[in-house]
């Protein structure tokens, strides 16, 4: 084989190589996810009878890094890689205060996640294909990145709750316990993909979705 030749087949290696990454790149990201944290994609936190803080952690692709964010926009699903998955989840740090924890070791939290479920049969929705966790934690680390890792570790065998049951589902409800400490209740809690209703969907990955966000809001509410 000549210079010439040789030259001329690995400058076609190298055409038919990034050929191939350009296009397991446009298939491999579950992507198209519209953002959560525009006007019309925004999930709302809320509180009933509360006075609500909160704190969103996410690993930030481009940083390579945990950080906090204002939003709840999940990162894509890689569909070939399962191991770029493990950092998907969302942190939810949620600090609950009320004059009603005065003289009270506990208290009856109610948490409702809402969607809308008003969507086309034909449109895919957020709320197919993910799941939330909560769970009182007493969590003393300050740094953002072993608050997630903790929150992570710890939520890990708690009960996980998607809106698919046997139906679909409007609301997912969870009722809590929580200690209170120095009169306040903190809660965590993590949002993500579930990966069994992903591969129930049967999605041509080769023309990914876009998905269209139906949840409304995560609700902390109290009674008396």
């Amino acid at each position: 084989m000549s210079k010439k030749t040789l030259k001329l087949f690995f400058a076609t290696s190298m055409v038919i190589f990034n050929l191939l990454v350009v296009f397991v790149g446009a298939w491999a990201w579950f992507v198209n996810l519209r953002k959560l944290s525009g006007d019309e994609m925004n999930i709302r936190i809320e509180a009933n009878e509360l006075n609500l803080q909160y704190n969103i952690y996410k690993f930030d692709m481009d940083l390579k890094e945990i950080t906090e964010v204002n939003n709840l926009e999940l990162n894509p699903y890689d569909t070939i890689i399962s191991e770029r998955n493990s950092q998907n989840a969302i942190i939810i740090k949620t600090t609950l205060q009320s004059n009603l924890f005065n003289g009270k070791s506990s208290f009856d939290i109610d948490i409702k996640i809402h969607c809308t479920n008003e969507s086309p049969t034909n449109t895919d929705c957020l709320s197919d294909i993910v799941c939330f966790k909560f769970a009182p934690l007493n969590i003393s680390d300050t740094e953002i990145e072993d608050i997630y890792n903790q929150a992570l570790a710890d939520l890990e065998n708690e009960t996980l709750r998607t809106f698919y049951t046997t139906v679909k589902l409007n609301d997912i409800d969870f009722n809590i316990n929580a200690p209170i400490i120095n009169n306040k209740i903190t809660i965590y809690s993590v949002f993500n993909y579930e990966d069994t209703l992903i591969t129930n969907k049967n999605y041509d990955f080769r023309n990914p979705p876009t998905l269209v966000n139906d949840i409304e809001y995560i609700r902390y509410e109290i009674y008396e």
